[in-house]
């Protein structure tokens, strides 16, 4: 029997998506984007679907192929996530219907001008497959895009903070809500464990991330994971879960190369909201820049790369703002929450991107050399591990927010320096 790849299944589940979306396109349907397929279909046009980059779940854009104006977006749910090694662990289908949910819940918390896209249907597709059917947003291109040219819409920063810090501030309710989300994350664990074990255990000459990790040990590096699994189980507040600036959309530039018109934006992919540990979303927003500084520095743009570091402090001053003014927060809890949001940066940086590889085809190796990716992969590797390192092990509570801004500031910007140094050597 033959295997079935990973894109013969997302075009079948294509199909099937679209099967289940055609009933729902009538002439008296709820939203206008199904009445405009009715008439399409009517017409003799027919359904088409284009897939898109997920990492987690299968999506797409659908629409009639003479009217690709009529479209909406679909996100097809599994029991598992597509970026854990461990496809047998149970990830809950609820978690779409909370998507579907939240997605409701901000609409008519904020209004019509919330940056959330309208949600339409949620259908299963069968017991095992679930999906989303929801509004096709002007706002599309991913905001990590402008990171990666080093050249960023600042006035999107202060609206997507102020909305973060919105979530956070929401009335948590029920801790356990969508409680299911959390095994994939608990699961890697014993992975991240094993492949630093195997980093470590590599002969020959260790470059920078390597020799690091080496004097740093197995022992350590367990403590580090033990701790931030620790920090995991709490909660504190409500999260988005992921926040990551892949799933916050914008503007696609001009044919002139100038930014949107409105500086709008939209927050996408609500499945992994939850009630966790303060500091999380904060923290996975600034995981994909630090990427993005480390690239720029390998292409010889030290000055964009830097002004990375001063985007990500003008996303924090925003946060914290609101989380003052709206939320009342203290200074010892701003300082528990910035310390752990270092952390969280991390987690991201290392285990997702590094170890997990998540989101690498996004990532712009084409713009330098083999030898410079690695490099850069390493310095990446590197913060991502320090941060983790720092946050989750070496807790000084008498730091101040200014001294904890100076040290992360630090720890990127050395690895600026040596990118930018060894890369143009080479």
């Amino acid at each position: 029997m033959a295997t079935v790849t990973e894109e013969e299944d997302r075009e079948e589940k294509l199909r099937l998506a679209i099967e289940r979306i055609i009933p729902h396109c009538t002439e008296d349907a709820e939203h206008k984007v199904f009445r405009e397929m009715a008439v399409a279909l009517k017409d003799n046009d027919k359904l088409v679907g284009e897939v898109l980059e997920g990492a987690t779940n299968y999506s797409y854009k659908v629409f009639p192929e003479k009217k690709p104006s009529a479209a909406v977006f679909v996100k097809v749910n599994f029991t598992y996530a597509l970026w854990n090694p461990d496809r047998t662990a149970f990830y809950d289908l609820e978690r779409a219907k909370t998507e579907f949910l939240m997605m409701k819940k901000m609409k008519a918390l904020l209004g019509d001008a919330a940056p959330v896209a309208t949600p339409y249907l949620l259908i299963d597709i069968t017991p095992e497959i679930r999906m989303i059917v929801a509004e096709w947003a002007k706002a599309h291109e991913p905001y990590a895009a402008q990171f990666n040219r080093g050249k960023v819409d600042r006035r999107i920063l202060g609206k997507v903070a102020e909305f973060v810090a919105t979530i956070n501030l929401q009335d948590m309710g029920d801790p356990s809500f969508n409680e299911g989300i959390k095994n994939p994350m608990r699961a890697l664990y014993p992975i991240a464990k094993g492949a630093f074990g195997q980093i470590i255990g590599v002969g020959g000459e260790p470059d920078h991330f390597v020799a690091y990790a080496k004097e740093m040990g197995q022992v350590r590096f367990n403590s580090v994971v033990d701790a931030m699994g620790a920090a995991y189980e709490k909660c504190e507040m409500l999260l988005h879960g992921d926040s990551h600036v892949l799933n916050i959309l914008v503007e696609p530039e001009t044919e002139e190369g100038n930014f949107g018109e409105t500086g709008d934006f939209i927050m996408c992919d609500w499945e992994m909201v939850h009630h966790g540990v303060r500091g999380r979303d904060p923290g996975t927003f600034n995981a994909l820049p630090i990427n993005s500084a480390c690239f720029l520095a390998a292409q010889g743009l030290k000055k964009r790369a830097l002004e990375m570091i001063d985007i990500m402090a003008e996303f924090w001053d925003e946060y914290a703002k609101h989380m003052v003014e709206k939320g009342g927060k203290d200074d010892e809890y701003m300082r528990d929450l910035y310390r752990s949001s270092v952390g969280w940066c991390g987690v991201y940086v290392f285990i997702a991107n590094f170890l997990l590889k998540l989101q690498w085809n996004f990532m712009p190796f084409d713009k330098i050399s083999q030898e410079a990716g690695a490099k850069t992969m390493a310095s990446i590797a590197l913060i991502g591990l320090k941060l983790m390192e720092w946050s989750f092990l070496v807790v000084d509570p008498e730091l101040t927010i200014p001294q904890m801004r100076e040290w992360f500031a630090s720890v990127v910007s050395e690895q600026i320096e040596l990118l930018h140094e060894i890369c143009q050597e080479s």
